[in-house]
């Protein structure tokens, strides 16, 4: 077992949750499992809301020790493949980019397509209902099986790409939907989002898909950590490019008419790349693309050359052990560095709980750059309180040297 799923954690108290799953951590570094995960499902939560009860997620999310399910981005991304007025590819790149703002480790929470409290995409796509339960009570997009099932796999792209951790719902492998009412009228949802599989396609193109990303996600810094940064975008399309050191993934997603695009600071060396996805290809000539999207086409490129633009940015992973915190107080990290704030405690980079009491993130720093730095427990709001600092001397480092760099309380 690599991870646990936690239900309704959003009426579980965080310290306890803290505690949980710190002694969890704890227990399996001891039998040589690092890296075991946690998630939680907190219905409703997202990076557009930031008062009433679902508001609290983003501080649990932050600092629980736990991550969770994102349904702020699954809402969204529903939105956009349905068409829903207002709701483009700008909407989703917005969302994206709040997310980065919002969550301490954005990289970390959970994004989805299909959950089981939900009416599947499927369905949402195809049908015209206006009620399909839980949180979706919008109206669906009336779309042919064949269209809905080319707009299932722009959307498992965007998941398996995006910063963050995909979950896959069984049954979105083979488009699975349902428009069978339940006794409250809801189409689609429970129990008809939790059908038995008929079958297991290997076959399809959207299996197809998740075993390719998939194994993108295992060997790509890019995808697993990388920056974000959009390329370009309108209404119908978004593309975006996914970066870490040398490894550099740009992602097209087209769900309008056909269209070409001129897609400028691209940066890989000049090349010809096959797209991981479909039959496309990719001409990159000084830093710019000319890209044919068809509708519903996804395209993926990657490169991994030490000639790339900006290859002198190192990927370096800072951890704060025994961070063991307060309500209302999070670890930072501060240096003699810009980037880690200039030991200004205002400017200190706010970290994350990803096997609490450690706390980590990644930052991408230039190459042979001396670093010193520390840990710091501090106020969330405001700076000057409960601060407290990682004792003895200053953790040191050349960028060029490691990719990881430790301090502990």
């Amino acid at each position: 077992m690599d991870a646990i799923r936690i239900d309704a954690i959003k009426h579980m108290d965080k310290s306890f949750i803290q505690k949980w799953t710190s002694d969890i951590y704890d227990y399996s570094k001891s039998i040589g499992r690092e890296g075991f995960f946690f998630f939680g499902e907190w219905f409703g939560a997202s990076a557009n809301t930031t008062t009433g009860v679902d508001g609290n997620a983003i501080d649990y999310a932050n600092t629980s020790g736990s991550a969770l399910l994102d349904f702020g981005f699954r809402d969204t991304l529903e939105r956009v493949l349905v068409g829903r007025s207002g709701n483009t590819m700008k909407t989703l790149n917005s969302y994206l980019i709040k997310r980065q703002t919002v969550f301490t480790s954005d990289d970390w929470q959970v994004v989805f397509m299909d959950n089981h409290d939900m009416a599947r995409i499927g369905t949402a796509l195809r049908s015209n209902a206006t009620t399909f339960g839980p949180g979706n009570n919008e109206t669906g997009g009336s779309q042919s099986e064949a269209f809905a099932q080319k707009r299932i796999d722009l959307g498992l792209v965007a998941t398996m790409t995006v910063r963050g951790i995909p979950a896959i719902y069984y049954g979105t492998e083979h488009y699975a939907a349902n428009f069978t009412s339940n006794s409250f009228g809801q189409v689609g949802s429970d129990p008809y989002n939790r059908e038995k599989m008929p079958g297991f396609d290997t076959e399809s193109e959207a299996f197809s898909i998740i075993k390719t990303l998939g194994d993108l996600r295992k060997s790509s810094p890019a995808i697993q950590n990388g920056t974000y940064t959009e390329l370009w975008v309108n209404d119908d399309i978004l593309v975006f490019e996914r970066h870490s050191g040398n490894d550099i993934v740009i992602v097209a997603l087209n769900r309008g008419e056909a269209n070409t695009i001129n897609v400028k600071n691209i940066a890989v060396p000049n090349g010809v790349y096959p797209s991981l996805i479909g039959n496309n290809s990719v001409s990159v000539a000084n830093k710019q693309a000319t890209l044919t999207l068809m509708q519903n086409e996804a395209v993926v490129i990657r490169s991994q050359s030490d000639d790339a633009e900006n290859p002198t940015v190192q990927s370096i992973n800072f951890t704060c052990n025994n961070g063991y915190t307060i309500s209302g107080q999070s670890v930072y990290i501060i240096g003699n560095i810009p980037q880690l704030g200039g030991w200004d405690l205002t400017k200190a980079v706010k970290i994350s709980p990803t096997q609490y009491p450690q706390w980590s993130a990644s930052l991408e720093l230039p190459s042979d750059l001396n670093v010193e730095w520390k840990c710091v427990k501090r106020n969330e709001t405001n700076p000057t309180a409960n601060v407290e600092w990682q004792s003895g001397a200053n953790n040191q480092f050349n960028s060029n040297d490691t990719q990881t760099t430790n301090g502990s309380f």
